[in-house]
């Protein structure tokens, strides 16, 4: 990625990991649902305490309250400053998407609230209709690896960090999402700068997939195509970059700490090679639908 769309992090050099916290213990707090007559979709709080006390805390700020429900938990990491948080903006610290279906709730962008899973979420505005995305994955670069996304009429790039590892589970699981009729929202923390990968269903066998890059000059990547193909694209570059000559032979250029002796002997031994990125949900739907 060049220019203005690269975060302000150096290629050059290793990426410094945030220090470790110490005098923070997490927690993870349950989290509620409610809609009230004049707004649209869900809003969800999380709460420091019971349903009743939660419910009650809502009513006094929104006594019109309605359909409340449980809805799953969130970890925060630092409980003691705040006694129950009303989520406000783009939640991406607390990204409910991996919840099991039947709770599971996504923010919808363009209508600014939460959907339960189901739920229309409003579609982009406009879309190129493709047949199939070109999904590449650049060889790593001192703890970066570049990903392309390109269309007949579009092309953007997200960069992944290893400090904030997508390949340690999260992008297979947004394929596993996708693949399972599951809302299906990926953030990726670029050091810092956030791109977004988010998948809106359109009909039964079409959906859209929404690239909001890094750059904010930079343009949304929007396509409509096949959910089947979607997941083939790139689930297929996906292993087969994890799996190839590319990464294997400069893997500590993107695990960095085996570039130490102390650290690749000791702490990281575990890390010496790629582990597995594969899914067999996602391989069992693509052979079922034969992809």
């Amino acid at each position: 990625m060049t220019g203005a769309g690269k975060p302000a992090a150096n290629r050059k050099t290793p990426p410094r990991r945030k220090p470790a916290e110490t005098s923070r213990q997490p927690a993870y707090w349950p989290v509620y649902g409610f809609r009230t007559p004049d707004r649209d979709g869900w809003t969800l709080i999380a709460a420091d305490g019971a349903s009743a006390i939660a419910k009650s805390w809502a009513l006094e700020r929104f006594p019109e309250l309605r359909e409340w429900r449980a809805i799953d938990r969130t970890l925060w990491t630092d409980p003691a400053a705040h006694k129950i948080l009303r989520f406000a903006g783009e939640p991406d610290a607390y990204d409910l998407g991996n919840s099991p279906a039947e709770t599971a709730h996504v923010w919808d962008y363009r209508a600014l609230c939460w959907r339960a899973s189901g739920e229309r979420i409003e579609p982009p505005a406009q879309a190129e209709r493709v047949e199939t995305v070109v999904v590449e994955f650049g060889p790593p670069s001192w703890g970066w690896i570049d990903l392309s996304l390109r269309s007949e009429r579009q092309h953007t790039e997200i960069p992944l960090s290893e400090v904030f590892d997508p390949f340690a589970g999260s992008l297979t699981r947004w394929l596993e999402h996708i693949a399972t009729n599951m809302p299906a929202r990926l953030v990726v923390d670029s050091e810092g700068s956030l791109a977004r990968l988010e998948v809106v269903p359109s009909t039964a066998d079409l959906v859209y997939l929404v690239c909001t890059p890094v750059d904010a000059s930079r343009s949304e990547f929007i396509v409509e195509m096949s959910r089947k193909r979607l997941v083939a694209d790139f689930y297929r570059s996906l292993v087969n970059f994890w799996e190839g000559p590319a990464l294997r032979d400069n893997w500590d250029m993107w695990i960095l700490a085996l570039k130490d002796p102390d650290l690749r002997d000791n702490e990281y031994a575990s890390l010496q090679t790629p582990w597995s990125v594969r899914s067999q949900v996602v391989e069992r739907y693509l052979s079922e639908n034969a992809i």
